[in-house]
C-alpha cells in the first residue's frame, strides 16, 4: 500500500513538473550570459568588428610609454594608450623583456612572479578609463603545464577559465567578448599552488575593444618595389581580402633576401586620433621574417610598428594604434606611407622565395 502511495505522489510531481515546463515552453530564453569566449585571435578580431566595437593593441614596443620597465628595470605601473598595467599583488611590479616576445622586440611579465608566500599566483590586472567590451592576449610559461583564467571587474565567482584549456612553451591566444562591459580585466594563472608548486607566466600582443569609433578609410594611392621583383598583381589585388594576390620575388642570394614593398595612402584627414593598418601576406617559404614601418613626417625617418613571422598562410596581421599617430599623417595633404618588409632568417633560398600580399587597408579617427 505504501509503495502504491508513494507511486502516486511521484507521478503527481512529475505531472506538475510538465504542465510548469509546457506553461513556459514559449517563453523566450533569457541571456544569463553576456561572454564569448575565443581561443582564435582572428575569430576574435572579427567578431569585436562585427559587433561594431573598435580594436586596439597593445605589443609593448613604444620606448615612451614602456621605457621605464625595460628588464631589468621594473615599474609599479605602466599607462600605455589608456590602459594602466599592473601586477596583481602589492609586492611584485611589471616589465617586459625579449623572453615573452611573440612579435617585436619585447614583451610583458610581473616580477616577482605573484606572491606565492601569500597564496597569490602569477598575473596581472589592467585598467580602463574607458569602458571595455573585450579583451585578449597571448601567453605562454615557462613552467609547462600552466592554467590561465580572465577575472573581469574583480569577479571572482565567474572566473573565464577557457574550459581548462593548459598553457604550454609557445603563444597561445585567449580572449573574451563581455557585450555588459567591464573596466578591469586580470589575467592569473590557476594551476599553481603556492609556495609549494610555481607557474609563471608571460604575454604579448593584446587586443581590446571599446565602443565604436568613427573610423574612416584611407585610400591606397601608389605602390613600388624598393627591393625584389614584381611577379604579378598590383595596386588593385591589394585593396580588399579576396585572395587576389601581388607578388614580389626576393633575389635569389644576399644578406636576408629583403623584400620591400612602399605603399602610399591617402587620409581623409590631416589630423588623427588613431592610426590602424591591416595586412594579410603570406609567403612561399618558412622561416621569413616581416616588418611593418610607418613614415615619420616630422623627422623624415622610418618608424617601426612591429616585427612579426610571415607564414605560408595568408594571415591577417593588425597594427593598431600607432603611437602619436599624426606624425605619420602628412600635415600638408594627408599622405600616408608604409614600408612592408619581408626577410629571410635562416638558410640562403637559392632560388629566393616569394612574398605574396593579399590587402594593406589603412583608417584613421578623427
Amino acid at each position: 500500500m505504501k509503495k502504491a502511495i508513494h507511486a502516486t505522489i511521484l507521478l503527481s510531481l512529475l505531472f506538475l513538473f510538465l504542465l510548469a515546463a509546457a506553461a513556459h515552453a514559449d517563453q523566450p530564453a533569457q541571456t544569463i550570459n553576456t561572454r564569448l569566449i575565443f581561443t582564435d585571435e582572428t575569430e576574435f578580431l572579427n567578431t569585436i568588428a562585427s559587433l561594431g566595437y573598435t580594436s586596439h593593441h597593445e605589443g609593448f614596443e613604444d620606448d615612451n610609454a614602456w621605457g621605464i620597465a625595460r628588464s631589468p628595470i621594473t615599474a609599479p605601473g605602466v599607462t600605455s594608450l589608456g590602459l594602466t598595467w599592473t601586477a596583481n599583488n602589492v609586492n611584485s611590479q611589471v616589465t617586459t623583456g625579449s623572453g615573452p616576445v611573440r612579435t617585436g622586440l619585447w614583451g610583458f611579465y610581473t616580477l616577482p612572479h605573484g606572491d606565492p608566500y601569500n597564496g597569490i599566483n602569477d598575473g596581472w590586472i589592467i585598467t580602463s578609463a574607458e569602458t571595455l567590451f573585450a579583451f585578449g592576449g597571448w601567453i605562454k610559461t615557462n613552467t609547462p603545464p600552466a592554467n590561465l583564467a580572465l577575472i573581469l571587474d574583480g569577479d571572482e565567482g565567474n572566473p573565464v577559465d577557457f574550459d581548462g584549456g593548459q598553457l604550454w612553451a609557445q603563444h597561445q591566444f585567449f580572449g573574451v567578448i563581455d557585450t555588459d562591459g567591464f573596466t578591469q580585466v586580470e589575467f592569473r594563472e590557476t594551476e599553481a599552488t603556492p609556495p609549494n608548486e610555481l607557474k609563471y607566466i608571460f604575454g604579448d600582443d593584446f587586443f581590446w575593444a571599446t565602443a565604436a569609433d568613427d573610423l574612416q578609410n584611407a585610400p591606397l594611392l601608389a605602390w613600388n618595389i624598393a627591393t625584389g621583383t614584381p611577379q604579378g598583381g598590383g595596386l588593385a589585388a591589394l585593396q580588399v581580402s579576396d585572395d587576389d594576390y601581388a607578388y614580389v620575388l626576393s633575389a635569389p642570394s644576399g644578406s636576408r633576401q629583403i623584400v620591400t614593398a612602399v605603399v602610399a595612402a591617402q587620409s581623409p584627414l590631416t589630423t588623427v586620433s588613431a592610426l590602424n593598418l591591416k595586412l594579410e601576406a603570406a609567403v612561399s617559404s618558412g622561416n621569413i621574417f616581416g616588418v611593418v614601418r610607418l613614415r615619420n613626417f616630422d623627422n623624415g625617418s622610418w618608424y617601426t610598428l612591429s616585427y612579426f613571422p610571415i607564414t605560408i598562410t595568408d594571415t591577417p596581421q593588425y597594427f593598431l594604434d600607432a603611437p602619436d599617430p599624426n606624425r605619420f599623417v602628412r600635415d600638408s595633404d594627408g599622405l600616408v606611407m608604409a614600408q612592408i618588409i619581408s626577410l629571410g632568417y635562416g638558410p640562403i633560398f637559392p632560388n629566393g622565395y616569394t612574398l605574396r600580399l593579399d590587402q594593406i587597408e589603412a583608417t584613421v579617427a578623427p
